[in-house]
């Protein structure tokens, strides 16, 4: 497994999820480091993680095992402080979720690009990025597992 034909995967589900939340103008979903700039979905890798599903050990007679993880976000810029714009925001941000997970789960092993796909629950916060204040949402997709030989 490549981790970019893995995010690739993912990112036709995040844009197809963000056309469902936003409507045919919420398009921005690449894959890439984080620049948030106006409402947008960035996929970027997040580093190893434990197998999740491998049991407490991680090693074999002949190798080790490791998982992958790639984190999906989605930007909204709160440029805004109308009560009605944020109360669609937050619909929007829910119905991304709701989407995304939907369109993964139904894909859990990304047409092959994944051994076994696990998707954590979705975390929400607010950040300042260049002193625009965001609501972001953040799923972690982890990948069980990469295998890496180890010399007898």
């Amino acid at each position: 497994m490549d981790v970019l034909d893995l995010m690739d995967a993912l990112q036709v589900h995040a844009a197809a999820a963000a056309v469902t939340a936003g409507g045919a103008t919420f398009t921005d979903v690449a894959v890439g480091f984080p620049a948030a700039r106006g409402r947008c979905v960035r996929i970027f890798y997040g580093g190893e993680r434990e197998p999740e599903r491998m049991g407490p050990d991680d090693l074999t007679l002949n190798s080790q095992l490791m998982a992958e993880a790639v984190i999906v976000r989605g930007y909204w810029p709160l440029s805004e402080t109308a009560a009605k714009r944020q109360r669609i925001m937050e619909q929007e941000i829910a119905t991304f979720v709701k989407s995304f997970r939907t369109r993964v789960l139904g894909d859990s092993q990304l047409g092959g690009e994944a051994v076994d796909l696990n998707l954590h629950a979705a975390v929400c916060e607010q950040i300042i990025v260049a002193r625009t204040k965001y609501a972001v949402v953040d799923f972690e997709c982890v990948s069980d597992y990469t295998e890496y030989s180890i010399a007898p």
